[in-house]
């Protein structure tokens, strides 16, 4: 055999197993990966099991003295598990243990595990992943869990304070800020194919104003009704200052005389259930986001 023939047959062997040791190296890092995102999901669920609440959402159930719950962590099941598992990796790069899951709590202070320059590199999705699932604000609210069915009696004009533990931060939401567009469609996205939203997700579409949201929530809606999609519709419309929210029926009863009303949305009256108000307010929120298309 002459001797380059020999030296093609050798490069071309090499080459081969080289690439076999290649796609074994891929192979091994997608399995460490996908266990890696196994334990994180697990760490919740064992985290969220301990007083029975739904894994799955920041709601369980009101819980009475001596408010016996484990701290608000972040959402466990929220979309988008590549980009999950990238900032995990980022925020937890030395193989440091998460201590929320340990009950620690910094009230009225943010943890931040990953500096400005690395966080401003985020893409929108992975910002979105960094404040929903890692809130890094730790908030003393003094208010327990609570479930859906517990206000589907009456409509709240505002809501009530989340459970105590971590919320999304300034600088969290200041990176949400950058793009509202690509929010409001990543959350749609994610929870089109859900059955409920999570009180940090309505607080997320109410602090951005993202009408962009209003077709989700509306659907989302008819699947299961609930009153608290009827408080997030009430509110983006009062914080645009939406004048044919003003001059509706609605309004006009959740501000009563007049007596306390200050401008402020707390200081509104919450309305009962009935058929009427619903559908008014669903209109008048269908029309608000037309508006807003136009603008």
């Amino acid at each position: 055999m002459k001797k380059p023939t020999l030296l093609l047959l050798l490069l071309l062997a090499t080459l081969f197993s080289c690439k076999n040791e290649e796609g074994k190296n891929l192979n091994t890092q997608e399995l460490n990966d996908q266990k890696l995102l196994d334990s994180i999901k697990k760490a919740y669920q064992v985290h969220y099991d301990k007083m029975n609440i739904p894994p799955n959402d920041s709601i369980g159930k009101i819980r009475k003295p001596p408010y016996a719950h484990p701290n608000f962590i972040g959402l466990a099941d929220f979309c988008f598990d590549k980009e999950r598992l990238f900032v995990h990796k980022i925020l937890f790069s030395k193989g440091e243990q998460d201590n929320r899951f340990e009950g620690f709590t910094m009230y009225g202070k943010s943890i931040e595990r990953a500096s400005d320059s690395i966080i401003n590199s985020f893409t929108i999705k992975q910002s979105l992943i960094y404040a929903l699932v890692y809130p890094e604000f730790s908030s003393q609210t003094c208010s327990g869990y609570y479930n859906y069915d517990d206000f589907n009696d009456f409509i709240l004009p505002y809501f009530r304070s989340g459970p105590e533990g971590f919320h999304i931060s300034k600088r969290q939401m200041k990176l949400l800020k950058r793009n509202t567009d690509s929010v409001s469609y990543y959350i749609s996205e994610c929870y089109l194919q859900k059955d409920a939203i999570p009180i940090t997700v309505y607080n997320v579409i109410k602090n951005l104003n993202l009408y962009q949201c209003i077709p989700l929530l509306i659907e989302t809606f008819n699947k299961k009704s609930n009153t608290l999609i009827l408080t997030a519709l009430i509110n983006l419309m009062f914080e645009d200052k939406y004048p044919p929210f003003f001059e509706s029926n609605i309004f006009k009863e959740m501000k009563g005389d007049g007596k306390f009303y200050k401008g402020r949305i707390w200081d509104l009256n919450g309305l009962d259930t009935s058929e009427k108000k619903i559908k008014e307010i669903l209109t008048i929120a269908k029309n608000y986001y037309q508006w807003k298309l136009q603008e």
